[in-house]
């Protein structure tokens, strides 16, 4: 198992091997764009509502933002990410300054 250095409290790197530097610098790559996408949907969802509509806001984010998780969520679990024919669009497409806030339709 790699030894950590402590660097600072979101910065951790591991000792010198031929991926790890490279896998946490992609990883951290990755899941700064589901960050943003998470800071533009919320920030949408919340604005304008007052305290008594907080729990409503926070379920319809909860509605939109739950299926594309759990969908990035099981192909990483699964590892299988642009391992076949994969249409990506789907990822790097996202437009979360876009998406309709509405909850999804039942597929």
């Amino acid at each position: 198992m790699p030894t950590r250095r402590y660097i600072s409290p979101a910065r951790y790197e591991f000792s010198p091997s031929w991926s790890a530097k490279g896998d946490l610098e992609e990883l951290r790559a990755a899941y700064a764009g589901f960050h943003l996408e998470v800071q533009a949907i919320l920030s949408r969802v919340l604005t304008g509502v007052e305290a008594d509509g907080l729990g409503a806001a926070f379920k319809l984010y909860e509605a939109i933002r739950k299926p594309r998780a759990s969908a990035i969520q099981a192909g990483s679990s699964a590892n299988t990410w642009l391992k076949g024919k994969t249409d990506p669009s789907w990822v790097y497409g996202y437009d979360s300054t876009t998406v309709p806030l509405r909850e999804p339709e039942a597929a």
